[in-house]
């Protein structure tokens, strides 16, 4: 029986058993690894010897595998070092314990000669989202006409000489907000927006003409598979700019979509450029039926696509990850 390692946050459930009873319907089983209980809870034992790295791993189950007998791992979510407490510790030397920890972590497994959907060094890169999107252009997906600029009058600019503009953050981090922590979702910029620029001076600024849509679609790229969902999010006022402010009522609406084939050929180009065997594509088709890319989020959800629109992304994930690693 073939095992596979999934590096899960604790609050992981639903989808780890999703890909659990995909690779069990194989013949295979995963063992869990809650990133955040390591290394409060989780131990990992290994010695670089003539063969590479050969050790153990023990989950805070209690259940323990043998580095060489693992034969992918998943790698979905990585809190390494989350459950360090803070009470008697200095920041400094909380934040060097999980600085250690996940170099420890991080290199020692994703050198390990398994499959990896995927390494954790090629999802650092493919994050980028400026670069990503080079890529999706040179892959040969139709991309927004896009701004980055810290300078308030060059956006100025080029917003009046543009039209419509949105803009959006390029890093996903919580920020404070009028309700609270929360990620800084896309907006329309306003003429009142452009007049008070001075927070550019911090941060640059991301912008890009808006896109009129017809329908927004999530597309699970899986090894040379496209697995395809989409909504209507304009049914939603709160929702046009921005889908994810209705998601709770958007998501169970999503239904499969077939997309044509050569934007499935595109992302399945542009996931191997970037050195990936999975990612959750956001794109938009234009009522002229134009498809124009997003963004790409490495190891970006999938449970609401299988769920809702019937694509069975773990299955795909399942197949992908009882491949034969390549030489």
């Amino acid at each position: 029986m073939k095992t596979v390692l999934g590096i899960v946050s604790s609050r992981d459930t639903e989808t780890f058993e999703l890909l659990a009873a995909a690779l069990d319907a194989r013949g295979a089983r995963l063992v869990r690894l809650d990133s955040d209980r390591y290394p409060t809870a989780a131990r990992l034992d290994a010695e670089l010897g003539p063969g590479g790295w050969r050790g153990r791993l023990t989950n805070h189950l209690g259940e323990t595998v043998a580095l060489a007998d693992l034969s992918a791992i998943w790698w979905r979510r990585l809190y390494v070092g989350r459950r360090i407490p803070s009470e008697g510790l200095h920041p400094r030397v909380r934040r060097a314990c999980r600085l250690e920890a996940d170099a420890a972590l991080q290199g020692i497994l994703a050198s390990l000669p398994c499959v990896h959907v995927d390494d954790p060094f090629a999802v650092a890169r493919a994050e980028n989202k400026p670069w990503q999107l080079e890529m999706a252009r040179r892959a040969g997906l139709e991309v927004p006409v896009t701004f980055n600029s810290n300078t308030p009058d060059a956006v100025r600019r080029w917003v009046r000489s543009t039209g419509p503009v949105i803009t959006k953050m390029l890093a996903a981090i919580d920020v404070p907000t009028d309700d609270g922590e929360g990620v800084v979702g896309t907006s329309a910029l306003t003429e009142a927006d452009l007049e008070d620029l001075d927070g550019l001076s911090l941060a640059p600024g991301t912008f890009q003409g808006r896109i009129e849509k017809d329908l927004e679609v999530r597309a699970a790229v899986v090894g040379d598979r496209v697995l395809a969902a989409g909504v209507d999010s304009q049914q939603l006022p709160e929702a046009q700019v921005d889908w994810r402010k209705g998601s709770e009522t958007l998501m169970p609406l999503f239904r499969a979509v077939a997309l044509p084939e050569g934007v499935q050929r595109a992302l399945v180009r542009l996931n191997r450029s970037m050195g990936l065997n999975y990612g959750g594509a956001d794109l938009i088709r234009t009522p002229e039926g134009r498809w124009v890319f997003l963004e790409i989020n490495p190891g970006g959800e999938w449970r609401w696509v299988q769920e809702a629109a019937g694509l069975d992304v773990a299955g795909a994930l399942a197949e992908r990850l009882l491949t034969e690693p390549s030489a």
